[in-house]
């Protein structure tokens, strides 16, 4: 069966915008303050601060709900633990699973039905960049709201011509939602029921016996 290259390539996109969103708590720079009272005594807190509590995390798991101006919703489950990352999604009426290591510098595009997968590559690091380098746009703080009951800072700045909104949740460090707009619209991403597990190693491995390709540089 003739793998379907436009929907592994759109699906490899969207791995990549997960992974430039959700970067954001990979930061350790913040300069905004904010002064809380507990207890009677005054608590100064930085941005590095929040997000340093999310430096803390080495697996989580979430649904992602992407919706970008001009289509449908679409829905993803994500898992991350250390240098890898696991999602799984329904496109073009197939389930997709993308398998990510950013140590390894690989992503794999795995379809169950098929029983195959492509590999591709981001060597040089370069999409994780406008992200991991923050503190470079100078994000600032702009104020606070709750979203399902998650106290977030929200964080502005803007990244090559696209101005991006971030709900930081400051128990953990994580982001809630992010708004990106660019000249074509906007694209929000919205985390829903996040939570702390320890996930087994095998989630981020590909089943024995399944073919592997390389994804056409086109395509790429």
């Amino acid at each position: 069966m003739k793998i379907n290259t436009k929907i592994l390539g759109a699906t490899i996109l969207v791995v990549m915008l997960i992974v430039t969103g959700g970067c954001l708590n990979k930061s350790n720079k913040g300069t905004e303050q904010k002064t809380n009272v507990t207890n009677n005594q005054s608590v100064t807190e930085t941005l590095d601060d929040i997000l340093g509590r999310g430096m803390g995390i080495s697996s989580v798991k979430y649904d992602l709900i992407m919706t970008t101006q001009g289509a449908p919703s679409t829905t993803s489950k994500v898992w991350l633990k250390k240098n890898k990352m696991r999602t799984e999604a329904t496109m073009g009426g197939q389930t997709i699973i993308s398998l990510m290591d950013t140590e390894a510098q690989t992503i794999y595009t795995y379809m169950p039905a098929q029983n195959m997968a492509m590999k591709s590559d981001f060597s040089g690091g370069a999409p994780l960049s406008p992200t991991s380098n923050i503190e470079e746009y100078k994000p600032k703080t702009i104020g606070t709201e709750t979203i399902d009951g998650k106290i977030c800072s929200i964080v502005e700045y803007n990244a090559q011509g696209e101005n991006t909104k971030s709900w930081i949740w400051k128990e953990k460090g994580l982001p809630i939602k992010i708004e990106m707009t660019a000249p074509e619209g906007k694209t929000t991403m919205e985390y829903k029921n996040i939570e702390f597990v320890d996930i087994p190693d095998n989630m981020f491995e590909l089943p024995a016996g399944v073919k592997i390709t390389e994804m056409p540089k086109s395509a790429q």
